[in-house]
């Protein structure tokens, strides 16, 4: 039988969770000024504070020396958004990392489309903010939450159900392949991300929307 969520068991969660987002909303910052990103990331930019006004706003009204019973009955649900808000912070975090770092070597989306690869559900940015909110709503009620507050999160989950999707998952990274000689003479080998393309004969030049394969050069 699970024990039951006291009121320091909530608030707890909801310190730890508080302390993580204030960290994503600080590390998500750098997006307004930055030009090359899909307009997901302005979104989500604009809605992380509104989910962590909302976190503070649980949290204070359930600091309450007296609380109500019907404080008690939302200890649990406002745990588990806690435990989901503090899990998502630290995954946004990584991806706003990801973005801002200086590495003219890869692009943004690429580094972006690498944390969201190496994900566990492959969730991207504003799926993640999408579902927060979705829970959020779920638990913030009033006298837990401000009307304001709510009526905020709603707007919030009617813009970014709208978003355009930040990443395809499915289109192919450009400008990688791997090219494998079995006759004589020199082979490239690729380990990384791409196309690989094998020519029994003659040369092969392989892009992403054609294939041109030559016959052999004739002897001299």
């Amino acid at each position: 039988m699970l024990s039951e969520i006291t009121q320091d068991n909530v608030l707890m969660a909801l310190d730890d969770a508080i302390y993580a987002f204030r960290r994503t909303v600080k590390s998500s910052e750098p997006i307004k000024d930055i030009t090359d990103l899909p307009n997901a990331f302005l979104v989500v930019h604009k809605q992380l504070p509104i989910i962590f006004q909302v976190l503070e706003s649980m949290q204070k009204n359930l600091s309450n020396d007296q609380p109500t019973e019907e404080l008690k009955e939302s200890y649990a649900a406002v745990s588990q958004l806690a435990e989901i808000c503090r899990k998502q912070a630290l995954y946004m975090q990584s991806i706003f990392n990801s973005v801002t770092s200086s590495n003219d070597n890869v692009s943004k989306l690429e580094r972006y489309r690498t944390v969201v690869l190496k994900s566990e559900d492959h969730v991207k940015i504003e799926a993640v903010v999408q579902n927060l909110i979705e829970e959020a709503i779920k638990v913030a009620v009033a006298p837990l939450v401000e009307d304001d507050l709510i009526e905020q999160l709603k707007d919030c989950e009617a813009e970014i159900s709208e978003v355009e999707a930040s990443l395809d998952l499915e289109e192919k990274s450009k400008g990688e392949m791997v090219m494998t000689n079995y006759g004589s003479g020199y082979q490239f080998l690729h380990k990384g991300k791409g196309h690989q393309n094998h020519c029994s004969g003659g040369w092969q030049f392989t892009g992403d929307n054609a294939t041109n394969n030559f016959p052999p050069m004739p002897a001299r």
